[in-house]
C-alpha cells in the first residue's frame, strides 16, 4: 500500500469487501497496510469512479462519501481509515515497510505482536505473493508477501486476506496456481478468490472461520455485483 494510492477504485472495492466481512461476521480485523512510500509514479489515478456517484455511490454510500471527500480535498492517506469510520473496531499496523531484510523481519515481528488479538489479518502489499525475480532483501521486494510470512499468520491461527495485483497472465491459471499454494502452504481445504477488474483478494480461513468466511465472501459478490465475484 502506498498513501499515493488511497481512495482510487480499487479501494473502494477493498474496502467494500472488508465492511462486509465486518457488518457480517463477528471476526476482529487487523490491517497489516505494508506501507512503502510514495514514488511519484501515476498508479493510484483511477479516481474517475468518485465523479459517477449515480453509478457507483449506490454500493456503499458512506464509504463512497469519505473517500470523496477525502480525495477532492487531496488528502490521500491512510489516516483517514485509521480515524475509524471506515472499518471500526479494527487494529493496524502503520509502520513503513523498506526492502532490508533485517528490518523486514523486525517489521513482521511487530506485525504479529500487534495483531495477536485478531481473528482476521488482510495483508496489503503493493504487488502481491512473492515472485522469483525480487527475494527478500532485493530492491523493491517490500511490495511483495512472501509464502514464510503467510505460513506464519496462518500457523498462529489466523485467517487471512491477502491483496493480489493480476501478472500479465492468463487470470485463470493464475489465480488457480495461487490458490492451490495457499491452500497447500496453510494447509486448509478451501481458500476463496475475489476477483475484480484490476485486483484479485486471496481469503484463507483458519478451519473455525471457513463456514462464516466463506458465506461472508458469497455477500460480498452480491453486494458489489457485477464488480466483484467468486472465482
Amino acid at each position: 500500500m502506498k498513501h499515493q494510492y488511497f481512495g482510487d477504485i480499487n479501494d473502494y472495492l477493498k474496502y467494500g469487501l472488508l465492511r462486509v466481512i465486518l457488518r457480517d461476521t463477528t471476526l476482529r480485523l487487523g490491517v497489516c497496510w505494508m506501507l512503502t512510500a510514495d514514488d511519484g509514479r501515476p498508479d493510484g489515478g483511477k479516481t474517475r469512479y468518485l465523479d459517477q456517484a449515480a453509478v457507483w455511490r449506490a454500493y456503499d454510500p458512506p464509504l463512497f462519501d469519505i473517500l470523496h471527500t477525502a480525495v477532492e480535498a487531496g488528502e490521500r492517506n491512510i489516516s483517514a481509515v485509521e480515524a475509524g469510520r471506515i472499518l471500526p473496531d479494527t487494529i493496524y499496523y502503520s509502520d513503513l515497510l523498506n526492502d532490508n531484510r533485517a528490518a523486514r523481519a523486525q517489521y513482521f515481528e511487530g506485525v504479529q505482536s500487534g495483531m495477536s488479538g485478531v481473528d482476521l489479518v488482510f495483508f496489503d502489499p503493493d504487488n502481491g505473493m512473492e515472485v522469483r525475480s525480487k527475494p527478500k532483501g532485493r530492491r523493491d521486494s517490500a511490495k511483495y508477501l512472501y509464502w514464510d510470512e503467510v505460513k506464519r499468520f496462518s500457523a498462529a491461527g489466523k485467517s487471512l486476506i491477502v491483496f493480489q495485483h493480476f501478472a500479465r497472465v492468463k487470470r485463470d491459471s493464475f489465480t488457480s496456481d495461487l490458490r492451490e499454494r495457499f491452500a497447500a502452504e496453510c494447509d486448509v481445504p478451501w481458500v476463496g478468490v475475489l476477483v475484480t477488474s484490476n485486483v484479485a483478494y486471496f481469503v484463507v480461513p483458519s478451519p473455525a472461520h471457513e463456514r462464516t468466511l466463506k458465506e461472508a465472501c458469497r455477500s460480498a459478490c452480491r453486494s458489489w455485483h457485477p464488480h466483484m465475484k467468486l472465482a
